[in-house]
């Protein structure tokens, strides 16, 4: 609903709903109400009529998915996973971060190195350490740049040099 996961569940003549996490897990939604007239194919509507301040310009709709999708995805905590040209789109981020930290680690070493067995003037010393911080400050640009494909939530804030399994906020699988 508008890029939050939720979950309505009917009971004979009312409904249930609650919010899905990441993890599956379910907890009520006591601020949705959808009274039990409501019927099954107008549940949509009513939602998106009711909740339209959640609207946002990547979330503009309210989507019922599909239900083979989530029992095929029960091995994923019920929860969808990315396309295939957005996961590519994901490795070729965690290509690059890995790439980065093997070059800056190489930097740093071969500076090291160089220093220990030549000895460093002050100037070259300053600029390797400048190299080196570029490097590093480059690192952290791509390291929290890359967002999730469908909440948007900067994924570099739970993940070291690889894709997380699944995004922290929306619980999408992404690999």
């Amino acid at each position: 609903m508008f890029g939050k996961r939720v979950l309505a569940v009917r009971h004979e003549d009312a409904w249930s709903v609650f919010y899905v996490g990441p993890d599956g897990k379910r907890r009520p939604a006591t601020d949705i109400f959808v009274p039990g007239g409501v019927t099954e194919p107008d549940l949509v509507e009513y939602l998106a009529d009711l909740c339209h301040e959640w609207a946002s310009e990547k979330h503009p709709e309210v989507r019922r998915l599909d239900p083979s999708a989530e029992t095929a995805g029960a091995a994923n905590g019920g929860m969808s996973r990315v396309s295939e040209s957005e996961r590519e789109e994901l490795q070729s981020w965690q290509r690059r971060m890995i790439a980065i930290f093997v070059a800056t680690m190489a930097a740093l070493v071969g500076l090291a190195a160089v220093d220990l067995i030549f000895g460093l003037s002050d100037t070259a010393g300053l600029l390797g350490f400048l190299a080196l911080l570029g490097m590093v400050v480059l690192s952290v640009f791509f390291q929290f740049g890359q967002r999730c494909p469908r909440c948007g939530y900067r994924l570099g804030l739970k993940s070291g040099l690889v894709v997380p399994e699944r995004c922290a906020k929306c619980g999408v699988g992404l690999r």
